[in-house]
């Protein structure tokens, strides 16, 4: 596969041409969070000076197909006159768009859009997005008196209170910005000890582990009354079975409606309680070697990894990604099996368009 970083439409690195390649570059892709693109121009590359001015557009396509699409957000010069450069993708541009004291109340599609196109009447025309797969269903109402908060932030507490993936997708020439309840994606290969496994590491932890929700709403409002009497949800069966016990964590949500705020918690719940398990996996991706036969392994999707030796014969999900574009088989994978809140990896740098 050829790779090719472009700059305004202009092919500034390519590993078709040996004077034009990147000494290193690296694409990472994590569940609900920016991805980002990074890349080493040794100073023999002769497009040195595209990257004299921040918050260009930056493209990563693979052949003819976009992997990365967004803009340069650091610029590093070496001793050797070498130049480093970082890269967000969409995701991370919601943070440059403040919307001072939102209002707004309907179903979560309508507040997609609603949201999407509050972004986009505050951007440059080049960072427009696209409201793309909404399929995370219910009532949302937002007020906020006296905050100014960014699209981004919107946008993680819309996640935090209902769940589910904002994911960047690159159709045409347009960038579409899907919130999804699942991101729905089997692997066609799976990671296998002596065939593509290069390393392992089962990671437990039960620190922000909880079985048991009491959502609370405003002025002290619980779920009993639409609860059978009981203020907190538990799955009793999945509990169990993850031998995790009675683990109690109380939630605030923002509703006056104690029919919502039990949706609400069973959605939290859903995402976010119970033990979480992490494999931490080194894995050569199959399509490297064999391209017609493998398709290289997307973020969010649900992989088997088979390992005799470690015990281990699980479908796990693909957390986050990095993909080494210079040096394809230094790519890696980590898989784990509980979803992680909205964050982003660049830190957010508002009012700059």
């Amino acid at each position: 596969r050829v790779y090719r970083i472009t700059v305004e439409g202009h092919t500034v690195a390519t590993s078709d041409f040996t004077k034009y390649s990147a000494s290193s570059g690296t694409l990472s892709q994590e569940i609900n969070a920016a991805s980002i693109l990074e890349f080493t121009l040794p100073p023999t590359n002769p497009q040195l000076d595209a990257f004299a001015r921040l918050r260009r557009p930056v493209r990563l396509l693979s052949d003819n197909t976009v992997l990365f699409e967004g803009d340069v957000v650091e610029r590093t010069t070496g001793f050797d006159g070498s130049v480093t450069v970082k890269c967000q993708d969409a995701l991370g541009w919601l943070n440059d768009v403040v919307v001072p004291k939102p209002t707004f109340s309907g179903t979560v599609a309508a507040y997609w859009e609603w949201l999407i196109a509050k972004y986009n009447d505050n951007t440059s025309n080049w960072r427009h997005v696209k409201a793309g797969n909404v399929t995370v269903t219910g009532d949302v109402s937002v007020l906020y008196e006296k905050e100014f908060p960014t699209i981004f932030e919107l946008v993680r507490s819309l996640v935090t209170l209902r769940g589910g993936y904002v994911s960047v997708r690159y159709y045409a020439s347009d960038i579409y910005l899907d919130y999804t309840a699942d991101l729905g994606v089997q692997s066609e290969q799976d990671i296998r000890y002596g065939v593509n496994l290069l390393n392992l590491e089962d990671y437990f932890s039960g620190e922000d582990a909880f079985t048991r929700i009491y959502p609370r709403g405003k002025n002290g409002l619980d779920i009993s009354s639409v609860n059978g009497g009981v203020p907190y949800l538990y799955d009793a069966n999945r509990a169990i079975t993850n031998g995790d016990g009675i683990i109690g964590k109380c939630v605030d949500f923002d509703t006056d409606d104690a029919a919502t705020l039990k949706a609400l918690g069973e959605a939290y719940l859903a995402s976010y309680g119970f033990m979480g398990r992490t494999l931490s996996v080194s894995a050569l991706d199959l399509s490297i070697v064999d391209n017609s036969r493998y398709d290289s392994v997307p973020i969010g999707a649900a992989v088997r990894v088979k390992s005799p030796p470690h015990g281990i014969d699980l479908t796990l999900q693909v957390s986050s990604k990095t993909l080494d574009f210079v040096n394809p088989a230094n790519s890696s994978f980590e898989l784990g099996a509980q979803q992680k809140l909205l964050s982003a990896i660049v830190s957010d740098r508002g009012g700059r368009r």
